[in-house]
């Protein structure tokens, strides 16, 4: 064999192993969701029922305040999913950002969202990497867990900045019927 195909199967190989690399650079997240036990709380209890409408009003809320003033244009739409949409610029022009979620809750009320899809423009691209992705880019805060390993965004409304003093938990999500149920624990003053 001449020089040329040495260099050229040289740079096939330098290819592939970069691009291995960089995949495994991206995925190697080794964090994984915790198992979290149930807080309890004294207070008084009250259970609050929302419809999907008013689910996407609270994210639309939590999200705003979360990005702390930065003008990023996100939309949340509730189906039998929650979608998530946003549009980022890129050296190609905008491109449209959708990422589905499917939420439940776990045992300590809190809220997981295992992602189902994300699309950016017309590419359908692996949810664990678009996490890892994401989970590098965003400053996210302390109630909101990204774990790309899992597929699951995990959301600890104990954590949230609720006003008032409440305590917040998750007790049901059934988008398909459009009920959902948090527990609210107001604490007794001593």
């Amino acid at each position: 064999m001449n020089g040329w195909k040495y260099a050229f199967f040289t740079l096939v190989v330098l290819l592939v192993g970069g691009v291995g690399a960089m995949y495994f650079a991206i995925t190697a997240s080794s964090e994984r969701a915790p198992v979290v036990q149930p807080s309890t709380i004294d207070g008084f209890d009250v259970t609050l029922a929302t419809s999907n409408e008013e689910l996407e009003q609270v994210a639309t809320h939590f999200i705003t305040k979360a990005l702390n003033g930065q003008q990023i244009p996100f939309q949340v739409e509730v189906d039998d999913l929650l979608h998530l949409t946003t549009v980022v610029p890129t050296f190609l022009g905008d491109t449209d950002i959708t990422m589905s979620f499917e939420p439940s809750v776990n045992e300590a009320g809190q809220i997981v969202l295992e992602q189902q899809a994300f699309k950016a423009g017309r590419l359908l691209i692996s949810p664990s990497i678009a996490m890892s992705l994401v989970e590098r880019i965003l400053t996210l805060p302390n109630w909101l867990a990204m774990y790309p390993r899992d597929e699951q965004i995990i959301i600890d409304l104990e954590k949230a900045p609720i006003d008032n003093a409440v305590h917040a938990r998750a007790k049901s999500i059934e988008l398909k019927d459009g009920a959902v149920h948090f527990d609210i624990t107001i604490p007794k003053e001593d």
